[in-house]
């Protein structure tokens, strides 16, 4: 017999002499206390220790002062509280979250959690909560594993809140086309309201299992956080349905979807919905425990909603909110080069949050390209700065990146708080870097690999630094950088320069995961210095041989070199 095994039947004896009764294989149940009360309360519970003492024991409530009908009974103001809702209101079952921080260990054992659940209790009865048990959270209801997702912006949220309490509006919302369970899909020219929920093919029936001829639906609320993305969450097919938002206020109290139900009912918001809906969304924003507003959102069987009974039809639907971002990057950056470094860079930056990007490069995609840059075989044969800035406008469903294209470096490099530079050709870079931007005096960053990326380079260079030759320069004279080049040319020198692409044109090899590396590094670069309006060195070299994981680093900084013929110092 193992050591989970014994520890296992001592947990379960123990049960035993607390005055829990078998029920099940690994589950007892019993009362909370074992004698009198807390406070005029007491508790029965089902307590699951399958796969302990590794998973905590699942803690179920199944009545309070004998009293089975919990999702009634349970008062408003209990915390700490799980519902796991399916079907009906009347099927809920309430799970305790009592044992925080688990982890196996000896002194977990049944005593310890029923002391757990009679803690829990005293602080339910009293409301007094010690700070190591009450876990902040900001909802009343849980989120449940669902099929259906709402998808909101935070605008709405907070234009709802602003409304008179009990207040509401119907809005039109738009998603995925319904599936019926009789076969066939729900006609496009009318609303989503006209089906019964039984008559929609969900992917979980009430068993959790996943049905067939189903699917995962996905509803948007249009809003200004949210619209931009609403037809890439869904298919090509939407249907529409009428949808009732109501504003319950902040002195609303519940702790179960009956008691909420019942509020709605309460106020008559029910009776505004049309009789004609068979089912309808409702989108139900109220305070939550912490103070902060809490959105739940359910699709409900309009006729059950009429009626005088516990049996109310719905689903729940899981919520996502889209909320508005402070960019992390707060300065508008011009990337001249929209090549596998360039492309690899802007996508990052966008994904992070950035002010303004401005995005210039006169080249085309071609098939060397493809596996080596964000873009795809669809972009074959068009502009990759023009292309690039589309596909970064649509990646980002938390914010509106302000990305734009540019068919003039020197007018991205006057927009630009900082330049990335990051062309591919060496003619081109030199052109950069000796003529057109030469007199330039605000921050760029100066980026280019080796051949399969076996040393990778980067220098910063500004008015208070020397030019990119005197970097060059540098790399003969300063020896311990002189010794990584020495390192790298011995490397690349082990490998063909030049590989043939599908077109049979030479191409210069390169490791796409190490472009992503360099890639988050100088973006890394760029958030230091917006919080520490200085770089952390003016350049950094890495080197690695070809299957090679960890590289050497170099850094230092780059002064006016006595052999350069820039006139920084001056």
């Amino acid at each position: 017999m193992g050591s989970e095994e014994i520890s296992t039947n001592l947990f379960k004896t123990e049960l035993i002499e607390l005055g829990f009764l078998k029920i099940r294989k690994n589950v007892y149940q019993g009362r909370v206390p074992i004698k009198g009360d807390i406070n005029g309360y007491y508790i029965d519970v089902l307590i699951d220790c399958t796969d302990y003492p590794l998973v905590s024991p699942n803690i179920q409530l199944i009545s309070i002062n004998g009293d089975a009908k919990v999702y009634k009974s349970v008062p408003k103001n209990w915390r700490h509280l799980d519902e796991h809702t399916d079907k009906f209101p009347r099927d809920s079952i309430f799970t305790i979250c009592a044992l925080h921080n688990w982890y196996a260990n000896s002194s977990f054992n049944a005593r310890y959690v029923y002391n757990r659940i009679l803690e829990w209790l005293k602080s339910n009865t009293t409301s007094q909560w010690k700070e190591e048990e009450d876990l902040p959270s900001s909802r009343i209801l849980p989120k449940n594993i669902s099929d259906i997702t709402l998808y909101l912006g935070y605008d709405l949220v907070l234009h709802v809140s602003r409304q008179k309490p009990r207040s509401y509006s119907f809005n039109e919302i738009v998603h995925t086309r319904y599936l019926l369970k009789g076969g066939g899909e729900a006609s496009l020219k009318n609303y989503g309201n006209k089906y019964p929920i039984d008559s929609i093919a969900f992917l979980y029936d009430g068993s959790r299992n996943i049905a067939q001829n189903a699917k995962i639906y996905k509803f948007v609320m249009p809003g200004e956080y949210i619209s931009k993305i609403a037809m890439m969450l869904l298919d090509d097919e939407i249907q529409r349905s009428e949808t009732l938002v109501i504003f319950l206020g902040k002195k609303t109290f519940y702790k179960s979807v009956f008691q909420l139900f019942n509020e709605l009912k309460k106020h008559n918001i029910h009776k505004k919905i049309s009789s004609k809906h068979k089912n309808i969304p409702l989108v139900i924003v109220c305070e939550g425990e912490n103070g902060k507003f809490e959105t739940i959102a359910f699709l409900v069987e309009t006729e059950t909603l009429f009626e005088k009974t516990d049996d109310i039809k719905f689903r729940m639907f899981k919520t996502e909110i889209f909320k508005p971002i402070s960019p992390p990057i707060p300065l508008n950056v011009g990337i001249l080069g929209a090549g596998s470094l360039g492309s690899q860079i802007a996508k990052i930056l966008v994904s992070k949050g950035i002010k303004k990007l401005l995005i210039s490069d006169y080249d085309r995609l071609s098939v060397s390209n493809l596996g080596n840059h964000e873009l795809s075989g669809y972009s074959l044969g068009s502009n990759k700065a023009v292309d690039l800035v589309r596909y970064l406008r649509t990646i980002c469903c938390h914010y509106t990146p302000d990305v734009e294209y540019r068919n003039d470096d020197l007018l991205t490099v006057e927009e630009a708080d900082i330049v990335i530079v990051v062309v591919g050709s060496p003619s081109s870079f030199d052109q950069l870097a000796f003529n057109i931007l030469r007199s330039i005096n605000k921050p760029i960053i100066w980026a280019w690999v080796s051949e399969y990326n076996i040393l990778q380079e980067i220098v910063i260079t500004s008015d208070s630094t020397g030019c990119l030759n005197c970097y060059y320069l540098l790399t003969r004279s300063e020896p311990e950088l002189s010794k990584i080049h020495d390192l790298a040319r011995k490397e690349i020198d082990k490998y063909p320069k030049y590989i043939v692409d599908a077109c049979g044109d030479p191409h210069i090899p390169s490791q796409w995961e190490k472009t992503v590396f360099l890639a988050s590094q100088i973006v890394s670069i760029l958030n230091f210095y917006c919080k520490h309006k200085r770089f952390p060195f003016e350049y950094i070299n890495y080197f690695a041989g070809r299957y090679e994981i960890y590289p050497t680093i170099k850094n230092g900084h780059v002064s006016v070199h006595k052999n350069c013929f820039c006139n920084r110092s001056k």
